[in-house]
């Protein structure tokens, strides 16, 4: 169904709408996924983290999520704590938490747009939200691809996104990953959703055969946490980008000890090692294998 739904939105349905009817489509999914999956306990969720996902004390870890497709027996604001509770106090967590629902070249464009790094919510969510909600959580500046960072290493990774022009470039959280060799993992999603893929393109550091980005370089407003107006200038994804499958990319090039995608009780999963994964990416695109298709 999956496959089908997407081969034929991609033929018929405008760039500008894509986006919203593949919403729609996880937005069904929830409803089944909401009447059959059962309840994760704290002891379970734990065991999930370490034994399948790979989680390590000492070891930053980036998270995509949607708990659409996930049920807890405990509190969702404990998800948090046990996830710092496993890595401890040396690592960093890290969210994905840009502010609006359209694509970022659509957001770009709309003269209204602004970016309140204190005040507007995190749109990628509910987790993302409540760790923008922490204390000691900082938010990087970037307008189209803010991360929110907890930990001993939140500042280094999130301070100097917004002087990036590329969003997943040299000065961004997503590169910094790499750096620090961190782990990405998704709760309730699947490879669909790693924005940890754009780095290999922006960071130039291979031949890519695919222009991802438009040439036009755009001026989007941001207040900062201490209320002051400025300018980021950012590019913005090409339409070229939209024909992409990431998860069948992974399963066909990438190997296990780099990336694990999987569904536990129908709920999907993954884990990533960032530093493992760039420079297979790397490699690959200069033999002009990637994630994007050609429809």
């Amino acid at each position: 169904m999956k496959k089908l739904f997407y081969k034929f939105s991609k033929k018929i349905i405008p760039f500008r709408f894509y986006d919203r009817m593949r919403l729609f489509y996880y937005r069904l999914r929830q409803v089944y996924h909401n009447a059959t999956i059962a309840s994760l306990s704290e002891q379970e969720f734990r065991e999930l983290l370490t034994d399948r996902l790979n989680l390590k004390r000492d070891v930053d870890v980036f998270i995509h999520s949607s708990l659409q497709f996930l049920k807890f027996d405990f509190p969702i604001s404990r998800a948090i704590n046990i996830i710092r509770e496993i890595i401890g106090d040396e690592a960093t967590i890290l969210f994905p938490a840009w502010h609006f629902a359209e694509r970022g070249e659509i957001y770009l464009r709309n003269a209204n747009s602004v970016f309140n790094v204190r005040r507007s919510p995190s749109m990628l969510g509910m987790l993302s939200e409540l760790a923008r909600r922490e204390p000691g959580a900082i938010r990087s500046w970037h307008p189209t691809s803010a991360v929110v960072a907890i930990g001993k290493h939140a500042k280094e990774y999130v301070e100097n996104h917004h002087a990036d022009i590329y969003p997943c470039g040299r000065k961004s959280p997503y590169y910094k990953l790499v750096e620090r060799k961190a782990i990405i993992i998704g709760l309730g999603v699947s490879t669909e959703f790693l924005t940890f893929v754009h780095c290999v393109e922006d960071m130039q550091e291979f031949k890519f055969p695919l222009k991802a980005r438009l040439e036009e370089v755009f001026s989007a407003k941001v207040i900062t946490p201490a209320g002051e107006v400025i300018t980021v200038n950012t590019l913005a994804s090409s339409p070229a980008i939209l024909h992409r499958n990431i998860p069948r990319f992974i399963k066909k090039h990438i190997s296990k000890e780099i990336a694990v995608d999987i569904k536990i009780k129908g709920v999907p999963y993954y884990s990533i090692d960032a530093f493992k994964l760039y420079y297979e990416m790397g490699k690959l695109a200069e033999k002009n294998i990637t994630i994007y298709t050609k429809v």
